[in-house]
C-alpha cells in the first residue's frame, strides 16, 4: 500500500476531480484539492460563526467580520456569558456534539481576556467532512442548551 497513493484516492472520493484534473502531476492535484478543502471548511466556519453571531450571549474569540476572511481558521472559539464552558460541552457530547473547552495551551491570553475562571474558550474545530447539517445541527443544539 503506497499512503501517497492512498492519500490521493481518499482526497478524490472526498471532492470529486474535475475532467480538467485528471491530467494533472500528482503535487498539482494535492494542491488543487488541498485548495478545495480548505476553501470548504473556511465556508463552514463562516456558517457557524454566522450563527454564533444570532446570539447576543455569545462572544467569538478571533475574526468575525467577513471583511477579515484571510485571517480566519477552521477553528471557532467562542465564550457564552454567565455560563460554565464545561457544562456546555459536557451536555453537548450527551448530544453527540464533540467540542472542547480549555485554555488550548494559550493559558497566558486566556488569562489575560479573563477567561480562565468560566473554563476557557470553547473551540470547534471544522474539517473537510463536516457538513453544513452538522452546522446547523450543532446551533440547535447549542442554544437550546444555553437558553
Amino acid at each position: 500500500w503506497d499512503p501517497i497513493v492512498g492519500l490521493k484516492n481518499y482526497l478524490e472520493k472526498v471532492f470529486e476531480n474535475e475532467e480538467s484534473e485528471k491530467s494533472l502531476s500528482h503535487r498539482d492535484l494535492f494542491t488543487n484539492l488541498m485548495e478545495r478543502i480548505n476553501k470548504f471548511e473556511i465556508e463552514l466556519a463562516w456558517r457557524l460563526i454566522d450563527g454564533l453571531k444570532q446570539n447576543p450571549d455569545i462572544c467569538i474569540v478571533g475574526p468575525s467580520d467577513k471583511n477579515q476572511r484571510e485571517r480566519r481558521i477552521p477553528v471557532v472559539a467562542f465564550t457564552v456569558n454567565d455560563k460554565i464552558h464545561d457544562n456546555i460541552v459536557k451536555e453537548l457530547a450527551l448530544r453527540k456534539i464533540g467540542l472542547g473547552c480549555s485554555h488550548f495551551y494559550a493559558y497566558r491570553l486566556i488569562d489575560y481576556l479573563g477567561l480562565i475562571n468560566n473554563g476557557g474558550v470553547i473551540r470547534a474545530s471544522l474539517v473537510h467532512y463536516n457538513t453544513a447539517e452538522e452546522i446547523d445541527r450543532f446551533l440547535k443544539e447549542l442554544f437550546e442548551i444555553i437558553s
